[in-house]
């Protein structure tokens, strides 16, 4: 298998941290939305040093199936050029199950499978093929096969959301010079109005492969919101039956701010779920509809500088 951390880690070095085939980004600190730019003040104000990696690890609970919650470890590699994370989900005291999101210059690899006293590692998943013998078939298939229809676009989307999700670690990879991402205003959809505290952030390797979330800024400038979209699937527990999808909103909420090193400022705590479309509210969801199946803690931040 790809040693895919290897691989991150020796593009940053060849690279001097710099994204490859990014070379269109050249966005200007005076393009840049006014909350965006209060944002990035305030939480790397300075572009250098140049960020050549974040190796961190976290830990939480996450929610597989309705009503029940898991308790999970991962550790994970950030850099210009991607993400890999791993983590164990313990299940129960019999077996765990393991998985592994890895996006690697627009490339995005998802693998899984479990282990225990009454299991063998059974279940192999990567990049865009997923085959399950398991009897945790249903329960971590949602988890797991989001884009299961062997659509490489969606595994990359799915992939590249989870590096934005985590950029928020590493916020000098968020400013302009480091030619990462490109940022734009929100607006109204009545009438295209710029929102005051809120901007587009948008990361792709390719044209039609675009990667974007909405984020969302509070009166000290920190970021505690990002939205985006992302198909849903659906399994049928029919033999022989295809899952549905439904495209679904998705927010990642962020809380707990403290000062890392080089006077950057990151959120240590996240919670992650669905919003419905329309105005359902499930039972484990707030009035608006958010449906928590994600929350973790960062730990053990360990930054590393380009000279």
């Amino acid at each position: 298998m790809v040693n895919y951390r290897n691989q991150l880690l020796q593009s940053a070095d060849k690279e001097g941290g710099a994204m490859m085939k990014r070379q269109q980004y050249n966005q200007t600190w005076e393009e840049l939305p006014q909350c965006v730019q209060r944002y990035l003040q305030r939480v790397a104000p300075e572009p250098l040093p140049n960020l050549k990696s974040l190796s961190y690890q976290q830990r939480g609970k996450v929610s597989l199936w309705d009503g029940r919650w898991d308790n999970f470890t991962s550790s994970g590699l950030i850099t210009a050029g991607g993400l890999v994370l791993s983590g164990i989900v313990e299940i129960n005291s019999a077996f765990d199950y393991h998985y592994s999101d890895v996006y690697v210059e627009g490339q995005g690899h998802r693998v899984g499978y479990q282990s225990g006293m009454c299991m063998s590692g059974i279940l192999y998943a990567q990049n865009i093929e997923f085959r399950f013998t398991s009897p945790l078939y249903p329960l971590c298939y949602d988890f797991l096969a989001e884009g299961e229809d062997r659509d490489a676009k969606d595994i990359n989307k799915i992939e590249g959301s989870n590096w934005l999700l985590d950029s928020v670690l590493t916020p000098l990879l968020l400013r302009p010079e480091a030619g990462v991402v490109t940022w734009k205003a929100d607006k109204t959809h009545k009438d295209g109005k710029e929102l005051p505290n809120s901007a587009v952030v948008t990361l792709s390797e390719k044209e039609h492969e675009q990667v974007w979330a909405t984020a969302t800024f509070n009166e000290e400038g920190l970021m505690t919101l990002l939205e985006y979209t992302k198909r849903r699937t659906i399994p049928d527990p029919r033999p022989g039956k295809r899952p549905s999808y439904h495209m679904t909103k998705w927010e990642c909420r962020f809380s707990e701010y403290q000062e890392q090193e080089r006077g950057m400022w990151v959120p240590l705590h996240v919670e992650r779920g669905m919003v419905p479309w329309g105005s359902f509210t499930g039972k484990d969801g707030d009035d608006d509809g958010f449906l928590l199946d994600y929350r973790a803690d960062r730990v053990a931040l360990e930054y590393e500088f380009h000279d």
